[in-house]
């Protein structure tokens, strides 16, 4: 992990993003699974963290999913003591639709002379 970020550090010491000079695919692809990260292990890396903060800010609406800066809907009405699940307007109810946060999902394919059996062992505890 430590030779990954580092290598990154190194592309990120030239160019402000990975590919090009603005934000692209691969840099939202590589900067998510790592806007999880601990601090801590990003402090020595000063040019990937502020990278992750250039990517977090670009993307701030998916980004704040992944890392859980916003709450669920259901803990905010908690803390507010109002239910907002249904509203009365003149004896009619009205509902409104609930917000949940999908799933990141991704298509893993085995290859030639494997299986889906040998393949799911091998991706252990990835998945």
């Amino acid at each position: 992990m430590a030779r990954s970020l580092q290598y990154l550090e190194g592309i990120l010491t030239q160019n402000k993003f990975l590919s090009s000079s603005s934000l692209s695919p691969p840099d939202i692809l590589v900067g998510f699974p790592l806007l999880s990260l601990p601090s801590q292990i990003l402090s020595s890396f000063p040019y990937l963290s502020t990278w992750l903060e250039n990517v977090k800010q670009e993307t701030k609406p998916w980004a704040d999913q992944i890392v859980g800066v916003g709450e669920p809907t259901a803990t905010k009405e908690k803390k507010d003591g109002k239910s907002k699940k249904a509203k009365t307007d003149g004896g009619k109810k009205q509902t409104e639709p609930k917000a949940t946060a999908r799933k990141l999902r991704i298509l893993c394919i085995h290859g030639y002379r494997q299986n889906g059996k040998t393949f799911r062992d091998k991706l252990g505890s990835f998945r």
